[in-house]
């Protein structure tokens, strides 16, 4: 019985069907004194070869697809993250495939396209991973950039597809003994395979994608229609309103409705609050717009939180997984998709207050806005007396509201002390959420004497962050958390017959959604109050989160977007009363060029809203 050839015959073999004949190879196909090349030592080694390629064509992807918060001195950390990753990929990938080629050639015998078959198996996946990474939503005009990424991608995939194949090779020799026959001009034959699905995958990719410079699409807004103020409430349900309406402590709100037309919101996958927040005053679901929580994570020696590669695939998120990180607060920085009072904004002066995301203020370099904008930050800056950075639209704005703080503060807390309860554990949570329903009130209160605005928005999640406390932790007593609602019901019912007195000659929509605390089967509701434009006590159609920016702008004047998915509502609706629907190609990406992330009241930022239930 003849054993296994000896370390030296095997090498005589190699040589002699034309292997070994670069360092590379010989790199690869050494085994020390072993009789039989290993599959796994190769494939090891291959890894070793192109990890540090792969790796710094996905850190160039990933950086560009976040600037301008990512700095090139960013990119030698990303390097280093990405090149371990890379290399993991590849060791298991190569050596998957040269196992697979191994078995069957032990079956049917070496054969020269095995070889090819196992370059193609790992380079087609390599090639369209890196295209993918590759940043879509980029100022446009960057032809030259994006071909030599695709030259350099397919550079890359020819030489990992290269020494996969040359690791199958160890891995036929490790099983059958014998060498196969080299296949001639292996090199070429993978070029002409990967070129075209390089271009193909590239133009795909493109045609899907879109930029994030954008312009808008020239209209004209109506100016017969009145103007719109909408009002968004976290954490109220159509179960809350049944269970506490007949307690007598919503009765202006109850009032408000039965002059409305009301529409059932669908609540939708169960999600946090800024996400869906975000959802409702874009139009857009979260995949677009890109807001998911309320806190992000940044990778260490890297200033800012990352997205997953600007392209479609999850590699920003497979190292936060492998990393320590550190928690920052969601931003607005990077949310390219307009919101509602942004939409406005091209057209007539809008306002908004306290939305999520809306921080940092945008600068006119930077898309511009006409109207008011007071950012999330803005009321945890003036509690803490921290100083202004891009708090305000315009920034000149804050000052302003730092002045007349002191007097709001008082005037909030003499409002709740009118209706003071017995004290206790739940009334500092009350006290707190007021603070913020209250003064985002204020704000807006404050800013619609300005005769020129034709929409605003103002968010009010006091009562979301009470249901959360109360239940988390809070309160354990359960007649104590019935009676904090209670008394909080009572207060916001107040604050909506304000708001109903100080925008005469508006159309007011209200949207509530259940919030973190609501039940499986609760559901939010919209209702708008218009004499002019909506029916009252008309129950309408079920509204997706999607379709509030649709109704919103329907009953503005504005035109619709073909981007947006949703559609509006309209069976409530004086139609005969309204101009004509018409739609635009796009209402336009808002620039995030220029606008950097990172601020020193980050921290401060991260307490609050642990504080607050919205970060563990």
């Amino acid at each position: 019985m003849t054993g296994p050839p000896g370390y030296e015959e095997v090498r005589s073999k190699l040589l002699e069907r034309g292997y070994l004949d670069n360092p590379l190879e010989r790199f690869l196909l050494r085994d020390g004194d072993a009789s039989r090349p290993r599959p796994a030592s190769a494939a090891l080694r291959a890894a070793a070869i192109g990890a540090p390629l792969l790796g710094l064509l996905c850190a160039v992807a990933v950086a560009l697809a976040n600037r301008p918060v990512v700095s090139g001195l960013d990119l030698p950390f990303l390097w280093l993250y990405f090149t371990p990753v890379a290399g993991l990929g590849l060791f298991a990938l190569d050596l998957l495939v040269a196992i697979s080629v191994g078995r069957l050639a032990r079956k049917r015998g070496p054969r020269p396209g095995d070889t090819l078959r196992a370059a193609l198996l790992v380079g087609a996946p390599t090639i369209v991973y890196l295209l993918m990474l590759w940043p879509i939503r980029r100022p446009s005009g960057r032809a030259l950039g994006d071909l030599a990424f695709l030259a350099l991608a397919v550079a890359t995939t020819l030489l990992v597809a290269w020494l996969a194949g040359l690791v199958s090779v160890a891995a036929t020799v490790g099983r059958t003994g014998r060498v196969p026959i080299r296949r001639r001009h292996l090199v070429a034959i993978l070029a002409l395979f990967f070129l075209p699905l390089g271009a193909g995958v590239f133009a795909l990719h493109h045609a899907v994608g879109g930029t994030n410079d954008r312009a808008a699409s020239p209209f004209q807004a109506s100016a017969s229609t009145p103007a719109l103020l909408l009002v968004g409430i976290d954490g109220l349900d159509s179960n809350l309103l049944e269970r506490f309406e007949p307690r007598g402590v919503l009765d202006n709100l109850m009032a408000l409705l039965e002059r409305s037309s009301v529409h059932p919101l669908d609540a939708g996958p169960r999600a946090e609050p800024a996400a869906v927040w975000t959802t409702l005053l874009t139009g857009m679901p979260s995949t677009e717009h890109g807001v998911v929580g309320a806190g992000s994570e940044s990778l260490p020696g890297i200033s800012t939180p990352l997205r997953d590669g600007g392209g479609r695939l999850p590699l920003v998120r497979t190292l936060k997984y492998l990393l320590p990180s550190r928690t920052v607060p969601t931003t607005g920085a990077r949310r390219g998709v307009r919101t509602l009072p942004e939409i406005v904004s091209l057209a007539q002066p809008s306002l908004s207050v306290g939305g999520w995301a809306s921080w940092p203020g945008i600068p006119p370099q930077a898309g511009g806005f006409e109207g008011y904008v007071v950012t999330d930050r803005a009321l945890p800056k003036l509690l803490s007396g921290a100083d202004a950075d891009r708090d305000t639209v315009p920034e000149s704005l804050f000052s302003r509201l730092a002045a007349d703080f002191p007097e709001d503060r008082r005037e909030i807390l003499a409002a709740l002390e009118a209706g003071a309860g017995e004290g206790g554990a739940e009334e500092d949570l009350i006290r707190e959420s007021w603070m913020i329903d209250s003064y985002h009130w204020a704000a807006t209160r404050k800013l619609l004497a300005d005769d020129r605005l034709r929409a605003g928005f103002v968010y009010l999640p006091g009562l979301d962050v009470l249901r959360t406390r109360l239940r988390v932790g809070g309160v354990a007593d359960v007649l104590a958390r019935r009676q904090a609602l209670d008394r909080y019901l009572s207060l916001l019912d107040g604050l909506i017959a304000n708001v109903e007195r100080t925008a005469p000659g508006w159309s007011l929509m209200l949207v509530a959604d259940p919030g973190r605390q609501g039940e499986s089967d609760a559901e939010g509701f919209l209702a708008l109050n218009s004499p002019e434009l909506a029916r009252a006590a008309c129950v309408g159609a079920r509204m997706g989160r999607l379709d509030v920016v649709p109704l919103a702008l329907r009953v503005l004047g504005f035109p619709l977007s073909a981007e947006l998915p949703g559609t509006p509502v309209e069976d409530c609706l004086a139609l005969e009363r309204l101009p004509a629907a018409f739609e635009v190609a796009t209402f336009g990406r808002r620039s995030t060029v220029g606008v950097e992330e990172p601020s020193p009241f980050d921290p401060d930022m991260v307490e609050r809203l642990r504080s607050l239930g919205y970060l563990n």
